[in-house]
């Protein structure tokens, strides 16, 4: 069973594979978001992926003649503050750190620093964040569409 916080919130329209593996702390998941629990994910406090984010834990390796997925499969972990703007991916076996950014259209291949602003494909920094953010995400907020 996929583990929620009371206050996290799913918005409609997402996917969410083997939910039993995912868990989701006092945090915002937008509408349209992939989440591949698979192989674990866990989104600590105050974090907010934004509208189409897609966090793989598993994925074939091309070289292999039978396309397989050992070794290329692992745990993803969202830290408190982060932010996963629209559209952006997180690959398999990351850590994003936390505080940090992952711009719109984004791919996270490695971990992603604490307190950095991350853009690209791949990602990489492109600036730096303050550390000393209090926002909430996934305090109970009136947004339509959304589970609990």
């Amino acid at each position: 069973m996929l583990e929620l916080d009371d206050d996290a919130i799913i918005c409609g329209g997402r996917e969410i594979r083997s939910p039993w593996n995912v868990n989701v702390g006092k945090s915002t998941v937008g509408s349209d978001c992939i989440l591949d629990g698979r192989y674990g994910i866990v989104i600590k406090d105050s974090a907010c992926l934004g509208v189409g984010v897609h966090i793989w834990t598993a994925q074939h390796d091309v070289q292999d003649a039978d396309f397989e997925t050992e070794g290329k499969c692992g745990k993803v972990i969202i830290e408190k503050y982060v932010w996963l703007a629209s559209n952006s991916t997180v690959l398999p076996m990351i850590t994003i750190k936390e505080g940090s950014v992952l711009a719109s259209g984004g791919i996270a291949t490695k971990d992603i620093e604490a307190y950095t602003i991350n853009a690209g494909i791949p990602a990489r920094i492109v600036g730096y964040r303050t550390r000393y953010l209090c926002y909430k995400c996934g305090k109970k907020q009136n947004i339509g569409n959304s589970i609990k």
